[in-house]
This record gives structure tokens, C-alpha cells and sequence, in this order.
């Protein structure tokens, strides 16, 4: 019966029109799902074969042509030294803003086969992302703005969470530059080549893909430096309020890549995870080979820290402007630039200040596209959450601590939604969504990292055993500490019985005389570390 299914299938392909064919190898997703589907029968090698450009009209296809530009950028990123060829990341820059700007797609002219199957891969792996970003990030939306929403994102919603994807990494190839492979581009250059070609609510959309990859990377973290038994003697920060903008290791493996942060994100034992993440990135990354993490000279290459150039001192100062870019406020005199209150007098002006203007529409960039316009849902609730602001002094880190995460992990920018039109109507709909963005900086972080689960004199009496394990030669996991319970050694390799014994008697000893307890001078009491 199997036999004669198969003959009735290979039946019906030999008769399918040729134009068919190409269309079922049109939608192929992967160069694996391509190579299976030409080696299945005939007639689809037929097609293959007599058609050079098939591989290019699959990547064509599935890609789409908004995004082209930004997948041919990224494909041409990862042959660059960013930190020697300067000139050619200018350039490349400058062919991304002009074909995402003239809607041109990109240029194959000099592109192989093998050019194509990357930017299939790539684009495969995007697409898991962009599934994942938009599935947590959605229900979170429709939750806290109680506004009304299909269940699944619509096409435009998706193409924004693959721009912002393919933005983050190409930001990470361009501008992440290791120590010993030289410097990135001047500060202001990343600013006005790469995130003023958008308007800053487009670059918030980035933002919310940055936060999402980076909670994620931080949860395989923390799961790893709260029971790894060599970490535990090494400063390395899962506790303390430490924030993972500010962790050397979690930045680091952000800026690996998307196939490595898919791979990351899909592992969930802890064994999985140590595998994945060393203690320290590879020799040469750093200058100082003693502390492969010295942050002097390593926070400037970090993920996080590009961001910092999102918002830059003086947002609008013209000195750092191409004059091609279409943030043309020097017609404003400093009349304009400034609000006067009946009570306090001349005052810097909030961003609900510009918006009543009409300033803010000014920062709409041609590059971001009729979707993201400031006619649309984005801009309007950007100017929502930022209203109280002053644009002069809006800077990443700050809008992050103070409450905008929790906008970030709705993906607050990614989402389009009914807007009124009547005016009355427009005030209302301003004044809930101030009020529900104001409830909800204000609530508690929805995505909370480990230690905030772990009880305080836990942590530090994890973190004290691991290291006497260590200490005493041993490695391993060491599994969270359970007063009253039985030590468990089972997964910690390196130690006799007896010794095991002796460091049994330790913990106790350290017990009776209370957790934070310091043996011979050596304070390790919660909050002394690193």
C-alpha cells in the first residue's frame, strides 16, 4: 500500500505544470528543506537545474523584499574588520540606509550559492526569534494596555521584530570589536550612521528585541553561576542587584549571534547550559590576558553600551546631524526650544511639549517606513511613555531603570491597535495609556531574575559552600542549600569521601555559628562580593 501511494504521488508531480513546481520550491524555508525536496524526485531537479536563479528567487521569496537590504548587509557584515576597515563599514552603512530608503531590495549581482544559503540560514534563524518575541511578547501587551488585539501578530508587527533582529545583530558584527581586533566606529559616527537613519521609536523596537535576547541569556546565566562550583570563587555577578547590562559575561555572550542565542535559548538542562557559557570568553578577545573581563576596556564593546548612543547627549544638537538626515530643527529658535510655566518661568520642554507642537513628527526618518510613521500606533505610544520626559536628556540606561523595562518586555513599539480620531476622543485614549504606562513603571519587573527567588541567606550560604568545595578541589554542580536537609554530592567530581566528610563538618560548624560567619579574616558575609 506504501508502494502504491508512493507511485500515485510521483504520478501526480510528473503531471503539475512547471510554474507549480518553482512555486513549491519557492516556499522552501531552509537550504536543508531545498536540498530534501530536489532530491525527492526528479521533476524537482529538473526545475533546479535549468534554473540558475532559483536559489535567489527562494531567498527572494522568503526573506521579502522590505527586508532584503538588511539581510544583504548582515551577509556582508560577517566579511568585515570592523575594527580596521573603518571606510567599509561606513559604506556599508551608507548602500543599507540607500536601498532601505528607495524600497530597492539589493543588488545580486556578485552573490554565489553559497552567499544565498547563508542568508536562508540566517534568516531561518531570525524566524524563530521573531516566533518567540512576539508569542511573550504580545500577551504581556494585551494584558497590561487592555487594548484590543488579534491573538496572533499580524504581518506588519512580524516585520518589525525581524528588522529589529536584524538591526541588533547587524549592530553586534559593526560595532562590537574585540580589544586585540581593534576600535569600532567613533561614538557620534554609530549615532548618526546607524540609529539616526530611524526615528527613536523605531530604535525602540531594537530595544525590545535587545531586552528580550539579553532576560533570556541572563536566565541560562544565573542558572549556571548559582551552581557551578568553580564560579563560586570568581567574581562573577548573578546576586546583589547586579543588573545584566552591567555583566561582562552576559553582555559578551549577547553579541555571539543569533544561531548561538537560539541554541542558548533552547537548552534547559543546567548541564546544557555550563557547556554553552564558559567562565571567560576565549583568549584574545580581551588586552588584559590576566582578567579577561577588565572592564576599562571592555564595557565600550558591549551590546548594551552601543544603546547608549540611541539617545546621545543634546539628542538634537545639529552638530552631530548629516545634513541628509531629515531632523532638521534649525529653524526653531530658542523661543521654541524652551516651555514657560505661569509659576516656575522658562523651563526645558517635555516630549508632550514637542508633541503638541508638531516637533516630534520631524524625527520621523524615510527609513522607517509607512508602517512606523507618525500616524501610526508606535509613535503614538512612544510619545506616551516618554510625555514627562525632556528629549535633550533621555539617554537608554536611565529610561531602563526607571520603569520603561516593563514597556520593553511588552514590545510596546511592536504593536498596532484601533486609534480614535476625534479629537476629545485622541485626549482620552492619551490620558489611559499615560495613566496604564505610569501603573505599570511603577509595578514590579514581570521577568525577575534568579536570586530575587532565592532567600538572602541562601545565596550567600550557596555561594560560601561552593567555594570550600572548590577550595578543596572539587567541581561540578552544587545544587541550592536546604537548612535541615542531607548535603548532596551526587553531581560534584573531585573529592574522596573523606573529604567530603571534612567539608560536611564545615558547613556544620558554619551553621551553629550563623551563616555569615567569617573564618579567618576573610569577610564573606552577603554583599562583600563582587
Amino acid at each position: 500500500m506504501g508502494s502504491s501511494a508512493a507511485q500515485t504521488t510521483a504520478h501526480t508531480l510528473l503531471n503539475l505544470p512547471a510554474d507549480i513546481i518553482t512555486n513549491i520550491l519557492l516556499h522552501a524555508d531552509t537550504p536543508k528543506q531545498l536540498l530534501h525536496a530536489i532530491q525527492s524526485h526528479r521533476v524537482f531537479y529538473n526545475v533546479w537545474k535549468n534554473d540558475p536563479f532559483m536559489l535567489r528567487k527562494v531567498v527572494e521569496n522568503r526573506i521579502g523584499h522590505d527586508l532584503l537590504p538588511y539581510a544583504a548587509a548582515l551577509l556582508e557584515s560577517k566579511s568585515l574588520r570592523p575594527g580596521i576597515e573603518h571606510d567599509a563599514v561606513r559604506s556599508l552603512l551608507a548602500r543599507l540606509d540607500a536601498n532601505v530608503r528607495s524600497r530597492g531590495g539589493c543588488n545580486f549581482r556578485d552573490y554565489r550559492q553559497s552567499d544565498y544559503a547563508d542568508m536562508l540560514r540566517t534568516h531561518s534563524t531570525v524566524e524563530i526569534l521573531r516566533e518567540e518575541v512576539a508569542a511573550e511578547a504580545l500577551v504581556a501587551f494585551v494584558r497590561e494596555f487592555r487594548l484590543g488585539h488579534p491573538q496572533r501578530a499580524s504581518k506588519q508587527e512580524n516585520f518589525r521584530i525581524r528588522r529589529a533582529l536584524y538591526r541588533f545583530q547587524l549592530m553586534c558584527d559593526l560595532f562590537y570589536v574585540p580589544v586585540k581586533s581593534g576600535t569600532p566606529l567613533y561614538k557620534r559616527e554609530i549615532t548618526r550612521l546607524f540609529f539616526y537613519r530611524y526615528s527613536p521609536w523605531v530604535n525602540e523596537q531594537m530595544l525590545c528585541v535587545y531586552s528580550y535576547l539579553e532576560r533570556k541569556v541572563s536566565e541560562a546565566f544565573d542558572h549556571v553561576a548559582a551552581h557551578n562550583v568553580e564560579w563560586a570563587e570568581m567574581p562573577l555577578s548573578w546576586s546583589g542587584n547586579w543588573c545584566a547590562e552591567d555583566i561582562c559575561q552576559i553582555q559578551w555572550n549577547l553579541s555571539r549571534g543569533l544561531d548561538f542565542l537560539v541554541a542558548l535559548f533552547r537548552a534547559k538542562t543546567y548541564d546544557e547550559r555550563n557547556s554553552m557559557l564558559p567562565m571567560y570568553p576565549p583568549d584574545g578577545v580581551d588586552s588584559d590576558e590576566r582578567n579577561p573581563f577588565n572592564v576599562l576596556s571592555y564595557q565600550l564593546t558591549v551590546p548594551f553600551e552601543k544603546f547608549i548612543k540611541l539617545y546621545p547627549e543634546k539628542y538634537l544638537s545639529l552638530d552631530i546631524l548629516d545634513p541628509d538626515i531629515d531632523v532638521d530643527l534649525a529653524t526653531l529658535s530658542e523661543e521654541d526650544l524652551r516651555v514657560v510655566d505661569d509659576e516656575t518661568g522658562p523651563m526645558e520642554p517635555s516630549i508632550a511639549d514637542f508633541e503638541q507642537r508638531g516637533f516630534l513628527e520631524k524625527l520621523s526618518q524615510p527609513a522607517d517606513g509607512s508602517q512606523d510613521s507618525p500616524l501610526s500606533t508606535p509613535f503614538r505610544l512612544w510619545c506616551r511613555a516618554h510625555a514627562e520626559k525632556d528629549l535633550m536628556d533621555m539617554d537608554v540606561r536611565s529610561i531602563r531603570h526607571n520603569g520603561h523595562v516593563n514597556l520593553l518586555a511588552c514590545g510596546y513599539v511592536f504593536w498596532d491597535c484601533d486609534l480614535p480620531q476625534p479629537h476629545d476622543q485622541t485626549s482620552a485614549w492619551d490620558t489611559a495609556m499615560t495613566d496604564r504606562m505610569k501603573a505599570l513603571a511603577g509595578a514590579a519587573y514581570m521577568f525577575p531574575r534568579l536570586e530575587t527567588t532565592w532567600e538572602r541567606e541562601n545565596i550567600l550560604r550557596s555561594e560560601k559552600q561552593r567555594s570550600s568545595i572548590c577550595l578543596a578541589g572539587g567541581s561540578g554542580y552544587w545544587p541550592k542549600p536546604e537548612p535541615g536537609k542531607d548535603y548532596d554530592f551526587s553531581r560534584v567530581r573531585g573529592l574522596s569521601e573523606e573529604e567530603k566528610q571534612r567539608l560536611v563538618e564545615r558547613f556544620r560548624m558554619e551553621e551553629a555559628k550563623g551563616i555569615g560567619h567569617v573564618w579567618g579574616g576573610l569577610d564573606t558575609s552577603y554583599g562583600s562580593r563582587a
